[in-house]
C-alpha cells in the first residue's frame, strides 16, 4: 500500500512539474552598432549637441531662446579656435 501512494505522489509531482517552455521572439530590427564615435555618418547638429548638453547639465530643457544664444556662442568659440590653430 505504501509503495502504491509513493508512486501516486511521484506521478502527481512529475505530472505537476512538467511544464511547456514558451519562446518568446519579439521583433526588433537589426541596428548597425559602432565601436567609436568616428564611425558615424549621422553627426549632430550644433543645436542639437547644445540642447543635448544643456540637458544633461541642469535637468530641465533649454527655452529657443537660450538656445539659439548657446549655439551662436559655441560656433562663435569654435570660429576663435580655429584662428588660434591657424596662427600656430
Amino acid at each position: 500500500m505504501k509503495k502504491f501512494i509513493f508512486s501516486i505522489i511521484f506521478l502527481a509531482v512529475l505530472a505537476m512539474s512538467c511544464k511547456k517552455e514558451y519562446r518568446y521572439i519579439y521583433d526588433v530590427g537589426s541596428e548597425v552598432v559602432y565601436e567609436s564615435s568616428a564611425e558615424k555618418d549621422k553627426q549632430k547638429s550644433s543645436s542639437q549637441f547644445v540642447s543635448i548638453l544643456y540637458s544633461n547639465l541642469f535637468r530641465t530643457s533649454v527655452s529657443q531662446q537660450e538656445l539659439n544664444e548657446l549655439t551662436e556662442l559655441r560656433q562663435s568659440l569654435s570660429a576663435i579656435k580655429v584662428k588660434a590653430q591657424s596662427l600656430f
